[in-house]
């Protein structure tokens, strides 16, 4: 290789390089909502079709808020009790578990639905059916089944909106989570009465 291509060669990596690390700083000065100026939103704006750089991550941009879905049953249509989870936060006074690199698909999925509407996750809807049913497979998806007799007559699912408390909070109360109702995910339901 001659003295000529050798430099050609180092000129393309230092250009290359140079596009890759502006782009990249770019990038993630605006993920950090940073004002940045029109030019360089332009710039971002214009190679972000072609992907050639991105943020390379499942979650480069984290919802501020967590949305949480919360299934209860009721034989009565007056006591509601919550079917717990084994990961995703339920019960106020759980601590977070530690669950790298485990990845709880139920929970995880639960947590998806949540931020969305019922209509966008019908799923939850059959998860509810089957709970009211008594199937064993579902039954087996939660640390706790608060109907372990017989399946509840009503189902309804409810979107809280959980935040950690703080630590004279949580010394005061033992909790490790506060939750503000938002709406009902699904409204409560029963099975027809002819598939009871």
């Amino acid at each position: 290789e001659t003295s000529s291509e050798t430099r050609m060669h180092r000129g393309v990596t230092i250009a290359v390089m140079a596009f890759v690390l502006v782009t990249s700083g770019l990038q993630f000065l605006e993920m950090l909502s940073f004002p940045l100026p029109p030019l360089a939103l332009d710039y971002l704006s214009a190679i972000s079709p072609l992907r050639i750089i991105n943020t390379y991550g499942l979650f480069a941009v984290m919802t501020t808020t967590r949305p949480e879905i919360v299934i209860e049953g009721s034989q009565d249509g007056d006591t509601w009790r919550p079917y717990e989870f084994r990961y995703k936060p339920g019960d106020l006074r759980r601590a977070p578990p530690w669950v790298a690199p485990y990845q709880p698909r139920l929970d995880w999925q639960l947590w998806f639905a949540a931020l969305d509407s019922a209509d966008a996750s019908p799923w939850v809807g059959t998860l509810c059916e089957r709970i009211l049913r008594g199937d064993s497979a579902v039954r087996g998806l939660f640390s706790r089944n608060p109907f372990p007799g017989r399946p509840p007559h009503s189902v309804r699912v409810v979107r809280y909106r959980y935040e950690f408390t703080d630590g004279p909070e949580r010394a005061r109360t033992g909790n490790w989570w506060r939750r503000t109702p938002i709406d009902f995910y699904i409204q409560p339901v029963t099975l027809p009465p002819d598939s009871q």
